[in-house]
């Protein structure tokens, strides 16, 4: 089967041109450069910023000029004809797995579609910043230990809901460059783009993926399970209390850098960053019941990430956007009722005139 890298369409091995938009099946090899500002992508969304580059798309910011939203677009694309279907694949399980979840710390999925042999994926847009940056800022040369705390159980609530599905989706690589801290302090996960919803019964090995230094051991063997999110967790949570990134299977003591850290804490850690699976906490609630345990998981968040504001996740917010969608089909019915109104009129008129 040959997949078409502008619609998406499955075509025959042997055709030459697609049966669902006519476009040759000669794939054109992508241009690496992003999107030009004020492109419009399916009549819809226009390009405002090139928000990320990566080595295979950008994620961009856009307005939505139908429902008048701002919205992130992230675009993969590919090199050739040998990683057209990895990208394929790559695209179509991020947007099947986020389209079938629903959680105040999770992008929501908006649209998704192929254009010009790139892929694109429109998601909820977050404003804030990511670890990584608020680490670069902040860090002194780590962060407060009571921030890293309450951002882990927030984390340690959206894996709980992510291996509790059914089959369980195994996030595979949490890194402070993916965990989103908005200006309310909420976080969002973020980059779907190589988690997996696992069937348990599946013993077949997956590739090899993750974040060097990040990654725990069964990963690198293709291997992957619940407890694999907890030990990248444990790692990002050594990274950001020390601010010294992680090196493969090396963590020294935290206390060792910051002796006015929580020995609770650094209990956790060291638990969660074990090498033998069996060795680590059994859930993220399991890990989240011990975090809850250190006094300091009580007391509320006092830095503010940023001074922006969001609305993604309010009242309003959802109100707008569900008002303004059904405002254009209420204009629709409006000009439908009028118009019955106005024929209706002429009838009584033509046969009143009759009578007469």
């Amino acid at each position: 089967m040959s997949l078409c890298s502008y619609c998406g369409k499955i075509n025959k091995d042997n055709a030459k041109f697609c049966n669902g938009c006519g476009n040759s099946l000669q794939v054109k090899i992508a241009s690496e450069e992003p999107l030009p500002v004020s492109t419009i992508l399916q009549n819809r969304y226009k390009i405002i910023q090139l928000m990320k580059k990566g080595t295979s798309g950008f994620i961009y910011k856009a307005a939505d000029t139908k429902l008048d939203n701002i919205f992130a677009v992230k675009e993969l694309f590919h090199y050739g004809k040998s990683e057209l279907n990895h990208t394929a694949e790559r695209f179509k399980r991020e947007a099947n797995i986020l389209a079938n979840l629903s959680h105040h710390g999770l992008p929501g999925v908006i649209d998704y579609f192929v254009s010009n042999g790139r892929y694109y994926l429109v998601i909820d847009f977050i404003d804030g910043y990511n670890l990584s940056e608020i680490l670069d800022r902040d860090g002194n040369p780590g962060l407060p230990q009571k921030e890293v705390i309450n951002w882990a159980g927030q984390v340690l609530d959206v894996l709980d809901y992510l291996h509790n599905r059914t089959p369980p989706v195994i996030y595979r690589d949490i890194k402070p460059q993916n965990i989103m801290i908005e200006p309310d302090g909420h976080i969002v996960l973020i980059d779907f783009g190589i988690a997996r919803a696992i069937e348990p019964k599946n013993k077949q090995l997956n590739t090899a993926i993750g974040t060097n230094g990040y990654a725990p051991g069964e990963q690198y063997f293709g291997v992957a399970e619940p407890r694999s999110d907890l030990y990248a967790l444990g790692a990002t949570l050594h990274h950001l209390l020390t601010g010294i990134s992680p090196k493969r299977f090396k963590f020294e003591r935290v206390r060792t850098f910051n002796p006015d850290i929580s020995p609770e804490l650094e209990t956790i850690i060291i638990k969660a960053l074990r090498y033998n699976v069996e060795d680590r906490f059994s859930s993220a609630t399991d890990m989240k019941e011990h975090l809850e345990r250190i006094p300091l998981f009580k007391e509320p968040s006092a830095v503010k990430p940023c001074d922006k504001v969001t609305g993604r996740n309010s009242r309003a917010e959802r109100y707008r956007r569900i008002t303004a969608k059904f405002i254009s089909k209420g204009k629709k019915v409006k000009k439908i009722l009028t118009f019955f109104i106005i024929l209706t009129g002429l009838v009584l008129i033509i046969l009143i005139l009759k009578r007469f």
